[in-house]
């Protein structure tokens, strides 16, 4: 049987479907749950054809993740683009959108152990604080007025806070009605990094 050929179009648009669906799927019934025949399939195609795009379902999460990573970036620079100033306020509402579920990353939904599997597999991976100390120092370039001082890995600190507020498993813990004055506070504590706190 000969192999299906897509043009350049038809097979970008191939390649984003399958990395949405591949994360939605993550998302919603974890790694593991995750089907390449069902992927395959939600994306139009055979299950053959979607090693034509990824060599391994590890090659497909590495995929996702750097696509998710793209389209934050994208995010990041529309928002601050063109900007000599930026505001504690429009700090503050960038950093609450980037938390948004239009901004959702996969390591929020990947065990440290998926993590781990993945590196161990795919030896070229960029590891999760390598990407996000990347995507610190773009946001922060963006930012002209940032703190020079500004300390990346409090930044990722406070992010994972709000990642486990916000896709912990056993939340019963924490008091719901007021976890978005939580994720609100430590959003707070970020901009005073990204900015520095104001001195009267």
């Amino acid at each position: 049987m000969c192999p299906v050929i897509f043009d350049d179009v038809a097979r970008n648009n191939i390649k984003s479907s399958m990395l949405e669906n591949g994360f939605v799927s993550i998302r919603e019934k974890g790694l593991k749950n995750t089907a390449i025949e069902d992927i395959a399939k939600q994306s139009g195609i055979a299950k053959g054809t979607f090693y034509n795009f990824f060599k391994s379902k590890e090659d497909f999460v590495v995929s996702i993740i750097e696509y998710k990573n793209n389209q934050i970036m994208s995010n990041i620079q529309k928002y601050c683009k063109h900007k000599a100033f930026i505001s504690r306020e429009e700090v503050f509402n960038l950093v609450e959108y980037l938390f948004s579920n239009e901004n959702e990353n996969l390591y929020s939904y990947l065990s440290f152990e998926e993590i781990r599997q993945v590196i161990k597999k795919q030896p070229n991976f960029v590891a999760p604080d390598e990407y996000a100390k990347k995507t610190i120092d773009y946001f922060l370039s963006l930012i002209p007025n940032h703190n020079k001082n500004c300390d990346w890995k409090v930044l990722i600190n406070y992010s994972r806070m709000i990642s486990i507020i916000k896709n912990f498993d056993d939340t019963k813990s924490f008091y719901q009605d007021v976890l978005d004055k939580n994720i609100s506070a430590i959003i707070g504590l970020i901009v005073d990094e990204v900015i520095g706190i104001s001195k009267i």
